[in-house]
């Protein structure tokens, strides 16, 4: 070594021409631009997946709501429990007749 020491951070740099300083600019940019479009590519995938499941839990949403309303309807005789929607007389429900017959009787 010639001269004095190096110290601080000369330790760590050295001279360059201007030549040597653009292609290092010029290599560590397109690096950088390698990088970036990794990035966008996995942010990306990321939105993609996320998305998917976002649609995945609404459409499971929305079948657990269809299945509950038609379990309502059955249940209220609006269904019929094969599936067709039309009413449904069940058991515990009266007929007309004996609605009729009960008004008439109560109320004369």
């Amino acid at each position: 070594m010639t001269g004095k020491a190096k110290r601080g951070l000369m330790n760590f740099f050295r001279p360059c021409t201007k030549e040597e300083y653009a292609a290092q600019v010029q290599r560590f940019t397109e690096e950088h631009h390698q990088d970036m479009e990794k990035r966008e590519g996995r942010d990306a995938e990321a939105r993609e997946r996320r998305d998917e499941k976002v649609r995945e839990d609404e459409r499971l949403r929305q079948e657990k709501h269809r299945r509950l309303k038609r379990e309502d309807e059955i249940a209220r005789g609006v269904r019929s429990p094969g599936g067709t929607k039309h009413r449904v007389c069940s058991t515990a429900s009266f007929s007309l007749k004996k609605l009729n017959k009960a008004f008439v009787a109560h109320y004369g």
